[in-house]
């Protein structure tokens, strides 16, 4: 890791990413994770006295990481843990791609022929971004 590096969080909303504040000073114990091909995880806590914490949300909201000021990995908060005993939130953040992993698809009476694979899992994807609750687009 290049410690001359700056390394920033911020949290924003996973609907549309507008950004609600830089938590980089208060988290602690944060963990990164990229893999190739992997959606990658993020893992911090904050102190239950972060002016942060409505917006602790899982999915509602995400984490964004930056590096030189150059995002280099963002996701929804997936769980939020307490600890009554040191006084924290426990956070964890996945990929987008886990978001995507669990929605459910009604395609209704589609169909495809003569379309590559690309063209049609494009479509599908597509058709759900339409009907997706909460607004968060893939």
């Amino acid at each position: 890791m290049d410690l001359m590096a700056l390394w920033q969080v911020f949290l924003a909303k996973s609907s549309n990413l507008t950004r609600y504040g830089d938590i980089s000073k208060e988290c602690r114990g944060k963990s990164f994770s990229l893999g190739l091909n992997k959606a990658g995880s993020f893992n911090f806590n904050v102190p239950f006295n972060s002016e942060f914490t409505d917006y602790l949300t899982p999915k509602k909201y995400c984490a964004i990481v930056q590096k030189d000021k150059e995002v280099v990995w963002s996701g929804p908060i997936w769980t939020r843990e307490t600890d009554f005993a040191a006084k924290k939130f426990n956070i964890s953040c996945v990929g987008w791609f886990e978001m995507l992993q669990t929605r459910l698809l009604n395609s209704g009476n589609q169909n495809f022929e003569d379309i590559s694979d690309g063209d049609i899992a494009h479509g599908l994807l597509a058709i759900d971004n339409t009907q997706t609750i909460g607004g968060i687009n893939i």
